[in-house]
């Protein structure tokens, strides 16, 4: 495999590259739920048993400055925010492993 440079960060395959983006204990069941589509933080919340509201705000900032995901917010009252899932990614990364388990 060869390896490549983002960011400034040397990886040697696609699954580390994948790995690093979404590796952790939350990351991929809030890409899970993301991936049918939008998503309020409450539906998340009821979603995804045993997660604290500080873990998964932490995590869906990291998601969406990794642009992995973004936010929407409508200006009306009560305030409405939805997380929308930008990329499908999940596919990729079976992919990589696929690719990375046959070599």
């Amino acid at each position: 495999m060869q390896d490549f440079i983002h960011n400034k960060k040397l990886y040697y395959s696609a699954v580390e590259f994948a790995f690093s983006h979404i590796g952790g204990t939350w990351k991929i069941p809030i890409l899970l739920c993301l991936e049918d589509g939008p998503v309020r933080y409450g539906g998340l919340r009821s979603r995804i048993p045993h997660i604290t509201d500080k873990i998964l705000h932490t995590q869906l900032r990291v998601l969406e400055s990794k642009q992995m995901i973004s936010r929407k917010i409508f200006r009306e009252k009560p305030p409405k925010v939805e997380d929308i899932f930008k990329v499908s990614v999940i596919p990729i990364v079976f992919l990589s492993l696929v690719s990375f388990s046959i070599c």
